[in-house]
């Protein structure tokens, strides 16, 4: 088994083992989700656009937020990126490489 292949796979277990209130999102009604700003388990409507407005927006979170985030992207990068919505994907790839 490749070492990618681990990781995500770690990635995936990890956050199947998560608790389910962190990453909950509205489906329904006005407070729809339509463009995927919750689905990493944080609003990241406000995190900007630029590799560093994303990594600035990290920092600001907790370590346990940033934990969360950064397995929920790393299952985002490893599926095809038609599976997720685009602002979602570029702000995981803007995360790469962070410290």
């Amino acid at each position: 088994m490749k070492t990618s292949t681990r990781i995500a796979l770690a990635g995936v277990i990890l956050f199947a083992l998560a608790p389910t209130q962190s990453f909950s999102q509205e489906t329904t009604g006005s407070n729809a989700d339509t463009q995927g700003m919750k689905e990493l388990g944080v609003d990241i409507s406000n995190a900007g656009t630029t590799a560093e407005d994303n990594q600035a927006f990290m920092r600001s979170l907790s370590a346990d937020q940033q934990a969360k985030v950064k397995e929920a992207c790393l299952v985002q990068l490893v599926e095809p990126a038609a599976d997720h919505p685009p602002v979602v994907v570029a702000f995981c790839r803007n995360l790469e490489g962070m410290k």
